[in-house]
């Protein structure tokens, strides 16, 4: 259960999110809200991760049917008893579904609203979105679990 609520919430915010940038702020328009750190910039990501492979709308589109597979086979094949797992498969889920709508429903050149952009100084990271960012979450959260707990596991810690 756990897993289907926080896909459903991942889901649920990275699309109303996504809805208030694209009625509320035109196209490439930037709203400062932290001077020298965070602004809301209206992009359209027609490429992956920091705009790799621009208008490849398929590959993506298969990448994320292929990862939403994955997760299901992981999921029900192997019921993770953890409940942070739980949570990391689900945030996972949630963002995949989240980025898969924008290219296959909203957008009709395939891309996907991000919306996030966060800087330091010269140093600027790609605007990104909370699918992207729930993702991001997800997968270090999993890796943590399947690696390091696993591994504290197995020298009789934990």
């Amino acid at each position: 259960m756990a897993t289907v609520l926080t896909a459903a919430v991942v889901f649920i915010f990275d699309q109303l999110s996504k809805f208030w940038i694209r009625n509320t702020i035109l196209e490439a328009e930037t709203v400062v809200m932290i001077q020298n750190c965070f602004n809301i910039t209206h992009i359209r990501n027609r490429g992956g991760a920091f705009g790799i492979f621009p208008h490849q709308q398929y590959l993506f589109v298969l990448l994320s049917l292929v990862t939403i597979a994955a997760i299901a086979y992981f999921y029900w094949g192997y019921a993770p008893k953890r409940h942070t797992c739980r949570i990391a498969v689900g945030l996972v889920l949630g963002g995949a579904l989240g980025n898969l709508v924008d290219r296959m429903v909203l957008d009709r050149e395939g891309g996907v609203t991000d919306w996030l952009d966060v800087y330091w100084g010269s140093y600027h990271w790609p605007a990104f979105n909370i699918a992207d960012m729930a993702i991001s979450v997800g997968v270090f959260m999993l890796l943590y679990v399947l690696i390091v707990r696993a591994e504290a596991g197995s020298k009789g810690g934990e």
